[in-house]
């Protein structure tokens, strides 16, 4: 079993982009506070895939504060220097801490996107992960 749970905010502006075969991939890191520091913040890049990224990009923005639920995915990149090994969140769930919508007007019907979002499969091939650097 492969599951990951990051309680923290989103640290940076949301990218989305397209890949060739027209798939949304939304990319951002959440911070969080690191387990032996009261004072350090660690970070994980997160990715998510078509309407979930399209959800995320639409409702979300730097500053909240999220709870995160994802599979942990490592890559390993080579380079002319060596090899780096890259971690990152594949999102499957993310639920708002506090009361904010990027976009007041939608606040009212929240809830209910959210939960149809946090329902919805997103099927992650080894063509997507390739298409992710």
């Amino acid at each position: 079993m492969n599951k990951i749970y990051i309680k923290g905010f989103i640290a940076n502006d949301l990218k989305l982009t397209t890949t060739q075969n027209k798939k949304s991939i939304l990319k951002f890191s959440i911070g969080y506070k690191g387990y032996n520091s009261e004072y350090e913040t660690m970070f994980y890049n997160c990715i998510a895939f078509d309407k979930k990224a399209e959800f995320i990009y639409n409702f979300f923005e730097k500053g909240n504060k999220v709870l995160i639920t994802g599979k942990l995915i490592s890559k390993i990149i080579k380079n002319e220097n060596g090899s780096k090994n890259y971690n990152s969140i594949f999102i499957d769930e993310i639920d708002k801490i506090g009361n904010f919508m990027k976009k007041p007007e939608l606040e009212i019907n929240s809830e209910k996107v959210l939960a149809e979002f946090n329902n919805s499969d997103s099927i992650i091939t080894s063509e997507i992960i390739d298409e992710i650097e």
